[in-house]
């Protein structure tokens, strides 16, 4: 079994850095100050987070960020806080194993996107209970799957949900192109019910 690395502190002060991919079993701990001014591309895959705002923290010492990738596992991370005002690319794949979220039973997970120039979005959600997406009045393409996957989950009393996903789909309203699943759109009609 492969051990679990931990990111020397020393890269989030880095000021020459421009691209930045970490993917693996590392612990996603920051320092208190972060500061890395040139990077533009970030992408995170599978990193196990201490807590929910390391992720704001380390965003908000990213001012030229304009690339971001994240597949988190939801180890111990509940709200995924992305407000990045030069991010112009954003890639979400949010994803949990049922048995791991039964495991997880009475925990909200919430996602919050604030990124006003972002111009492509793909976002791919099986988890979340919230999703808070801010005005998105540049994004010209958008690839959006988003649907609750587990079995026992009651659609009837959770209605709210069908609303968030169609709040993110008004969103992006000036898009130009836009890929959906069913999934995505069976959330609306259901609400309805």
């Amino acid at each position: 079994m492969r051990e679990i690395g931990e990111l020397p502190w020393s890269l989030f002060t880095c000021k020459t850095l421009v691209a930045l991919k970490i993917n693996g079993k590392f612990i996603f701990n920051v320092p208190h100050y972060v500061c890395l001014p040139n990077l533009k591309t970030l992408r995170l895959n599978s990193l196990i987070y201490l807590n929910d705002g390391l992720i704001r923290k380390f965003l908000l010492g990213c001012p030229a960020l304009e690339e971001l990738e994240m597949r988190p596992k939801w180890d111990n991370r509940w709200t995924l806080d992305v407000s990045v005002p030069s991010l112009k690319k954003l890639t979400l794949g949010l994803h949990i194993h049922e048995e791991e979220l039964y495991h997880e039973a009475g925990f909200k997970y919430k996602i919050m996107v604030n990124a006003p120039n972002l111009d492509y979005l793909d976002f791919y959600d099986f988890v979340s209970d919230y999703i808070f997406v801010g005005g998105l009045p540049s994004v010209a393409e958008a690839r959006v799957n988003v649907h609750k996957s587990f079995q026992d989950w009651d659609w009837r009393k959770q209605g709210n949900y069908g609303n968030q996903a169609s709040r993110l789909l008004k969103s992006i309203s000036n898009v130009w192109r836009l890929s959906l699943t069913g999934y995505t759109l069976r959330e609306r009609l259901l609400e309805r019910i």
